[in-house]
């Protein structure tokens, strides 16, 4: 059986997986804050700059590609 080879990440492509995984992580715990019913507007603009940095990392990663 022959298996197909693919190269691996480059390491701008590990780091910025890394970056929007534990940016996942602020936002999950944000988020069940919110379930929690203990959510603030501040957090809500904590959230939202959040999200901009996951998409500005999506944006360099398929720049990259």
């Amino acid at each position: 059986e022959h298996c197909p080879v693919t190269a691996r990440p480059g390491k701008a492509i590990d780091r910025l997986r890394t970056e929007v995984h534990a940016i996942g992580n602020n936002i999950n715990q944000l988020a069940r804050k919110f379930n929690a019913g203990f959510g603030t507007p501040e957090d809500v603009k904590t959230i939202r700059f959040l999200m901009e940095q996951v998409y500005q990392c999506m944006y360099e990663i398929a720049r990259e590609n």
